[in-house]
């Protein structure tokens, strides 16, 4: 991945990018879909997004977060202690892209961001 970041630092190659061979019996995991998936989340979207694109995800993921522990609302402090832990854990774990963990990270912070803006006013 180091070599793909280095070749395409500032936009990346894309999301279809291929940044290493298919290998292993045809139709396993490794020959079909391991040639896009990598462990480490930000890791991958530095290859296929450029350091523009984790930035722009660091904007987006890391707002929700900081307004939550500013927030005094015991709720946007909760969401963003699992929003936080989400984006750690994608260090190791590829939870930006899969399925389930990129729904569970947006609605960790979705919550952070709702909780941390007050009440909301009834007319």
């Amino acid at each position: 991945m180091w070599t793909s970041i280095r070749e395409a630092p500032l936009f990346g190659h894309g999301f279809g990018y291929a940044y290493q061979p298919a290998f292993g019996p045809a139709g396993k995991f490794a020959a079909t879909f391991g040639q896009y998936y990598a462990h480490n989340f930000y890791l991958w979207l530095l290859t296929k997004a450029g350091i523009v694109g984790l930035v722009g995800f660091a904007i987006f993921a890391l707002t929700p977060v900081a307004r939550a522990l500013r927030s005094a609302s015991v709720e946007a402090k909760a969401s963003a202690v699992l929003a936080a832990m989400m984006l750690i854990v994608s260090v190791v774990s590829p939870a930006g892209e899969s399925g389930q963990g990129s729904i569970v990270l947006g609605m960790a912070l979705g919550a952070a961001m709702a909780f941390s803006s007050g009440p909301a006013t009834v007319v």
